[in-house]
């Protein structure tokens, strides 16, 4: 009898163990996606990220600047053909209000656009940061699939794995892509928090931070990639770059064309 308890008992432990060791993919909600550029959709996902990084810098708001526009803080929201259709940049002092985050005035203008409907299921999300809780549950609601963030939130990230354990509808998979640029923003925030304070926004107007904003920016307009397939996507992504207009501090956004 108890050899047959014992041997229920390793039973049980040896199926749940193979079980805990074969989850899916599906199954992982955030962290890193690619270390290094070896494939196709490798290289798209490092493109993107450059391309929201030289989006902020083109309008970089200083320190101590009048009429701020917002943090510096970007994205743009690209396709299931790996095209870009929209942009927005943190816009919370020239709106005089708190919410409007990049993420909120992208799902605020662009499902207001002829086409959308009151979901984003076939779209991948590029920023520069980390979503916030708040902005985390508003993607997860229009059922955006995936988010790429340039740098994480050491002081309030992790939000995928908060609202993935919390009863909530839904969540998205959030990934960052170990870059240049992710390290060199993470290394210098912590050295910041040990100099200054732990605000990221704060940051974000620092002269570190803007270097490796500007360094993005010129990548992307140097960039020759690896795989011709995405020869299309860095000449379009480019393109974007330059049509990117603000007007009265505020950014000018226009609904994608031909959806």
């Amino acid at each position: 009898m108890r050899k047959n308890i014992l041997y229920f008992i390793l039973t049980l432990f040896f199926l749940s163990g193979l079980y805990a060791t074969s989850l899916p993919e599906d199954n992982v909600v955030s962290g890193v996606i690619y270390e290094k550029i070896d494939t196709v959709s490798a290289e798209v996902d490092h493109i993107y990220p450059m391309l929201a990084l030289a989006i902020v810098y083109k309008d970089w708001q200083e320190k101590n600047m009048l009429n701020k526009q917002g943090h510096n803080i970007g994205l743009v929201i690209v396709d299931e053909n790996n095209m870009p259709v929209f942009w927005v940049r943190n816009s919370v002092h020239a709106t005089h209000n708190g919410t409007q985050h990049g993420e909120v005035r992208l799902v605020s203008n662009l499902l207001n656009c002829e086409g959308f409907n009151k979901y984003l299921d076939k779209y991948t999300l590029y920023t520069t940061l980390e979503p916030c809780i708040m902005c985390a549950g508003m993607l997860s609601m229009v059922q955006i699939p995936k988010v790429v963030y340039a740098q994480k939130d050491l002081s309030c990230g992790n939000t995928q794995e908060i609202i993935s354990t919390a009863k909530y509808p839904r969540y998205y998979k959030a990934f960052t892509v170990e870059n240049g640029y992710k390290k060199d923003l993470e290394e210098c925030f912590e050295q910041y928090k040990i100099c200054k304070n732990d605000s990221i926004t704060d940051f974000l107007v620092n002269d570190s931070a803007k270097e490796i904003f500007r360094k993005a920016s010129n990548d992307l307009q140097d960039y020759k990639v690896k795989f011709k397939e995405n020869r299309r996507v860095i000449k379009v992504a480019q393109e974007f770059l330059q049509n990117i207009q603000t007007k009265d501090n505020l950014d000018v956004l226009q609904c994608p064309k031909n959806m």
